[in-house]
């Protein structure tokens, strides 16, 4: 065995493959920039195949782009070739040759392109024809426009929903079908997100806008009435009563005359605040009761703003549930179409291909026995679809569709959490943490730059330490 071309140390030894045992931990391997990760990741799919007899195709390297893919490719065979031609035609020369002759039978690739591969071998098992399709970006975008607009133009004609959408615009959205269709696209982008939750419950009944209307009226009359009491014509809670007060109850007996649905809610959604505050104490005389006249005026300002918030989130809810269910049904039926079309987008692949290791316990089995060791590359940016789908496949010991912890030795990964680029894709930093311990995994890292300049890197870590700690 030669010498790495990196420095050869009690952790690069572990994360490598080298060191006793180390092929049969899971590993997660912390790489910073210029450290080496790729060599680390290629040297230990050659030790797989040539210390622990790791057939290559039972092997799944799984990096996160296709130029990444074949750049690790052909660093293997190379590092596979210098192996070789330095032990020539010994035993284990003939074993390195066997292995080059068998590499191509190796997975190494983008995650979506192996969720594909396990989907082509047992589609059927997933509710997928035989031979399906896969939409690029610009097809998919291209058929959900046409998705879209076939089912908005059917969706219009339910009464239900056009008063909604109608709704919807009362209470301020200026372009509520423009807002639908950016809800239904992040609904569509996360429709696996969407089939777990299921719908939102449908709103609680409550009071319609006349009858919020008509109580708040009565309300303010009361509080109106009282003025009377108050003896300073400069107190700020007696002008709140004479103005703003006096104009919503003008509005408000406007709106009954007119007995209009949609004057109600316009004046539900516009009143203005009805404040409490102001007004001082020695200003209002005491009730024939005896109690405050100015607390009694300020509770029923109080109970009349309360009301009208009430009766606006109630109206909300009444317009907002009906279509976040409406949109969120809209892009679960046409998952289910492009399924039995056989019709695929990029997020189907993950889905189905997950769903396909959760619900078939002999279809697990099969893709376990055939990829042993799994390898993720930019684990950082693997968010916990493509995670789930690596650990399906990395514990062998359950027979149930949730998976454990997985099977010592057959997940490898390797990231840097600085290095995350892809929150937009639930590649989220703050959840890089949890995911690792997830994995039960030791836990190393390559700390060594062989990129830059010693001076520079001195430098930069002076003038940075106070950010970096």
């Amino acid at each position: 065995m030669t010498n790495s071309p990196y420095e050869s140390d009690a952790v690069r030894d572990r994360i490598v493959g080298l060191a006793d045992g180390s092929l049969n931990q899971t590993i997660y391997a912390g790489a910073g920039a210029g450290t080496g990760k790729t060599q680390a990741l290629v040297e230990r799919i050659a030790n797989l195949v040539l210390l622990a007899g790791v057939r290559p195709e039972n092997i799944a390297a799984v990096t996160f782009t296709n130029a990444a893919a074949s750049e690790l490719r052909q660093r293997v065979r190379e590092e596979l070739e210098r192996r070789q031609a330095e032990l020539g035609e010994s035993a284990e020369g003939k074993k390195i040759a066997q292995a080059l002759d068998d590499l191509d039978s190796a997975f190494i690739g983008t995650i979506h392109s192996f969720a594909q591969s396990l989907l082509q071998e047992r589609p059927l098992s997933v509710g997928l024809p035989p031979v399906f399709e896969l939409s690029d970006a610009v097809q998919g975008d291209a058929r959900f426009d046409d998705e879209w607009s076939q089912w908005l133009d059917e969706a219009l004609n339910d009464e239900t929903f056009s008063d909604a959408v109608i709704n919807a615009q009362r209470l301020g959205l200026s372009q509520p079908l423009g807002n639908l269709k950016d809800l239904a696209l992040e609904f569509h982008a996360n429709y696996d997100l969407v089939e777990r939750f299921g719908e939102l419950p449908k709103p609680i009944q409550t009071d319609k806008p006349d009858l919020v209307l008509e109580a708040v009226r009565s309300d303010l009359h009361s509080a109106y009435d009282l003025r009377s009491y108050c003896t300073d014509p400069d107190d700020k809670l007696l002008a709140h009563l004479e103005s703003a007060v006096a104009q919503t109850l003008r509005w408000i007996d406007e709106v009954q005359v007119v007995d209009s649905e949609e004057e109600s809610i316009l004046a539900l959604t516009q009143l203005p605040k009805l404040t409490s505050g102001g007004g001082r104490k020695g200003d209002w005389n005491s009730l024939d009761s005896g109690d405050s006249s100015l607390e009694e005026v300020r509770a029923l300002l109080k109970e009349s703003q309360t009301r009208l918030e009430q009766g606006r989130q109630s109206l909300g809810e009444a317009t907002v549930v009906p279509l976040v269910n409406a949109v969120s049904q809209m892009v679960l039926g046409y998952a289910r179409k492009r399924r039995s079309e056989g019709l695929l987008e990029f997020q189907d692949l993950l889905v189905l291909s997950c769903e396909l290791l959760e619900s078939d316990d002999e279809v697990r089995r099969y893709f376990q026995r055939r990829y042993t060791h799994v390898l993720i590359d930019e684990f950082q940016d693997t968010d916990p679809l493509q995670l789930k789908l690596a650990m399906r496949l990395a514990d062998r010991h359950s027979d149930s569709g949730d998976a454990g912890a997985p099977t010592p030795g057959a997940l490898f990964v390797v990231g840097d959490g600085k290095q995350s680029i892809y929150r937009f894709r639930r590649a989220d930093l703050t959840q890089l943490q949890g995911l690792i311990s997830s994995l039960n995994a030791d836990r190393l890292s390559l700390v060594k730059n062989y990129r830059s300049n010693p001076e520079i890197l001195g430098w930069v870590n002076e003038i940075f330490e106070p950010w970096m700690n």
